[in-house]
């Protein structure tokens, strides 16, 4: 199956498709740095009077807010014939806490117990993309975003300094080649800027989004007596 670009010949604008691989990649090295460093981190921690709770609770507020700006990213190459994603609620652990007309004290063991409970499936999957998916996503926006912009200009250095040759090709020796290669590579990196960025904002529908493909993992929320 083809993957349909999700900017059209009329929409597409190369500045907007940078800034997302640019923001891509920022945004997965950050998700990817701080995950496999929380998570660890928390699990260290439990027999030191239970720290470890708290910094796993962080970890998946953390991951909440990361989720967010994964999906404002993605909405910047969503085209004008399809919806806007938005994060799933369920990804939003914690924050709401339920209602009772009961006493002080069964509220504030519900708050307790909802405190404690701050996990969910969604938030859980939503840490295992970002150490894994989204992390091979942005390598890859790097990698087209220096191909179609780094990589002209780097070549244009090269071909002034005669000691360095690119890939073991030298622009004296073959200035046809070289010259071909040059922009070869560009364009391929150019058809790619899109390719990618439908491909990270699929990933993101399927691990962020509200009814998205992983809709399935939806667990009902807990009730408190």
């Amino acid at each position: 199956m083809a993957i349909a670009v999700p900017l059209d010949a009329h929409n597409a604008r190369l500045p907007l498709l940078l800034l997302f691989h640019v923001g891509n990649f920022v945004l997965a090295l950050t998700a990817f740095v701080l995950v496999l460093t929380l998570v660890p981190l928390s699990v260290g921690l439990l027999p030191l009077c239970c720290v470890g709770i708290v910094v796993f609770r962080i970890t998946a507020w953390a991951v909440e807010y990361l989720a967010i700006a994964d999906i404002v990213l993605a909405n910047l190459v969503t085209s004008e014939n399809d919806e806007k994603l938005r994060v799933h609620p369920r990804i939003r652990s914690g924050r709401e806490f339920p209602n009772h007309n009961n006493s002080d004290d069964k509220r504030s063991s519900s708050r307790a117990i909802a405190w404690l409970q701050f996990v969910t499936p969604q938030n859980l999957g939503a840490m295992l993309y970002f150490a894994t998916l989204k992390f091979a996503a942005g390598v890859l926006s790097c990698v087209v975003a220096c191909g179609a912009v780094g990589l002209p200009m780097a070549l244009l250095g090269i071909c002034g300094v005669p000691d360095v040759r690119p890939y073991g090709l030298k622009y004296d020796d073959h200035p046809v080649a070289f010259v071909f290669s040059a922009i070869g590579g560009t364009l391929l990196a150019l058809v790619l800027l899109p390719v990618v960025a439908t491909l990270s904002r699929k990933l993101t529908q399927f691990a962020c989004a509200e009814g998205c493909d992983g809709e399935y993992l939806v667990t009902p929320t807990s009730s408190f007596v």
